[in-house]
């Protein structure tokens, strides 16, 4: 099964939904890419308010993140059951890319 993708494009502090999700599904991340206009500090999220996936994570003005993978790799995230895939913004900077993604049942 091919991967689905989404375009990331939000410049929000706080949390942002990469990947949306319905109830009794989970995102399974397998490829994500993306630039950060300039600095701040990212953490990835298990749905809106949910549980912290990651630390924080420091980047400068620039930067960019990269984590590759295809539709036969191990997950980079794994949301649980109906929550969205988010990144936490410590500020509000643009933030630009694309993520790839399988959905599952829960």
């Amino acid at each position: 099964m091919a991967l689905s993708e989404l375009t990331i494009d939000f410049a929000a502090a706080g949390d942002n939904v990469v990947v949306p999700c319905s109830e009794g599904e989970q995102i399974l991340v397998k490829r994500i890419w993306f630039t950060i206009e300039a600095a701040t500090t990212i953490r990835w999220r298990d749905g809106e308010g949910g549980d912290w996936l990651t630390g924080p994570i420091v980047r400068n003005a620039g930067a960019a993140f990269l984590l590759e993978g295809d539709e036969n790799t191990y997950p980079w995230f794994t949301t649980s059951g109906g929550k969205a895939l988010v990144i936490n913004l410590s500020s509000g900077v643009q933030v630009s890319g694309r993520v790839y993604f399988k959905r599952q049942r829960a």
